[in-house]
């Protein structure tokens, strides 16, 4: 068994301004900070053997926050853990594009503006998870460091799309993961199963997590 506990980059610049923020950098704000360092506190007894990151610097810096506080383990930067490309719409103001961004969203489609299908996306997602596999053995428990939109898409491209549709039930955000956010999951050799959902890493607390 591998156990993977994923965790959400902490709040950015883009985020408290509430851009779509895909492929751009933004980094982390002092909360964003904060953020990363409840993540860290909530996994500090997790024995890590291996980490693998967005090379976007939000995401990588989260991660490094986190590994702080563990001894050295091998560390894997990985361009397939990077967010979803939005093309055009990278970096600007979601809230006066709603309308035709939400569209794009709902039909997975920015390849016409220099992004990335859903299609393409979730095999790229699965591509990562192909090639983390291959470098990890029996045993090993991990921490991914990447996105929101990430983490929602992941869903449906490795555990199908009735686990994406639980966790959005109710949701009333497009991206609702919160920054420093904690999900866990395992693999069996076979597939994977999904323990607990991204939840505030503000009390947080691992013997809690599984269903």
């Amino acid at each position: 068994m591998i156990t993977f506990f994923y965790v959400r980059h902490g709040t950015t610049k883009g985020n408290t301004e509430f851009r779509l923020i895909g492929n751009a950098e933004s980094p982390l704000t002092e909360t964003g900070i904060q953020n990363a360092e409840d993540a860290a506190k909530a996994l500090i007894d997790i024995p890590f053997t291996h980490a693998f990151y967005s090379p976007l610097s939000r995401a990588k810096d989260t991660a490094k926050t986190v590994l702080k506080y563990h001894p050295p383990v091998k560390e894997t930067p990985l361009e397939e853990l990077i967010e979803w490309h939005f093309g055009k719409y990278e970096y600007l103001v979601h809230p006066t594009h709603r309308e035709e961004v939400d569209s794009r969203l709902a039909k997975g489609d920015f390849s016409d503006v220099g992004g990335e299908t859903r299609a393409g996306f979730h095999a790229r997602i699965r591509e990562g998870f192909r090639e983390m596999l291959e470098e990890l053995e029996d045993g090993e428990t991990v921490l991914i460091g990447s996105h929101g939109f990430f983490y929602i898409e992941m869903l449906e491209a490795i555990f199908g799309k009735e686990v994406r549709d639980e966790y959005m039930k109710d949701k009333k955000s497009v991206c609702p993961v919160p920054n420093g956010g904690i999900s866990v999951f395992e693999y069996d050799g076979e597939k994977f199963r999904m323990k607990q959902f991204a939840a505030s890493p503000v009390g947080w607390n691992y013997a809690e997590a599984g269903k």
